[in-house]
């Protein structure tokens, strides 16, 4: 009867730390004190925009990170502190996107799809358009009178 004993107890004690401690340990190891922002940015048509910084800034710390998001359109930014943050995505052709405050919790994470609206032409990048083209107007038939003065060269 000892032996029956001895032996039951035995393999309780195998299953109890092959089959219950190691799920009672991953769930341990899970908590997480860190929360994540994610999301996918897109133009008006919900095609993905590729290579559009995003700059995450948390307004407790003032730290501020930033990324480029992937062919997809996709970032991610993960291990972030709870708090309050605000997310800005700008890209060339579109206008800044600026989302003011987002909380991050504890072992959560937060979503945040863009949708950047196609820009306008400011001033700024007009006069360094106009500033990088060559200018013709001080003395334009200069320009032409040195054409005229070339000699056709004949083919033959």
């Amino acid at each position: 009867m000892k032996r029956i004993r001895g032996v039951v107890l035995s393999f309780s004690l195998v299953f109890l730390f092959t089959v219950c401690l190691p799920q009672f340990d991953q769930q341990l190891l899970a908590q997480s004190t860190y929360g994540l922002i994610t999301g996918a940015v897109t133009d008006p048509s919900g095609a993905a925009i590729a290579d559009a910084q995003v700059a995450l800034t948390n307004l407790g710390t003032a730290e501020k990170r930033t990324q480029s998001t992937g062919a997809d359109g996709l970032y991610s930014f993960p291990n972030l502190f709870p708090g309050r943050y605000k997310i800005e995505v700008e890209k060339t052709g579109f206008k800044r996107f600026t989302r003011p405050e987002v909380v991050v919790e504890i072992n959560q994470s937060a979503r945040i799809d863009v949708t950047l609206q196609v820009g306008e032409v400011n001033a700024r990048t007009l006069s360094r358009l106009v500033v990088t083209l060559p200018s013709f107007s001080r003395r334009p038939h200069r320009w032409v009178r040195s054409w005229k003065r070339e000699k056709p060269t004949s083919c033959l």
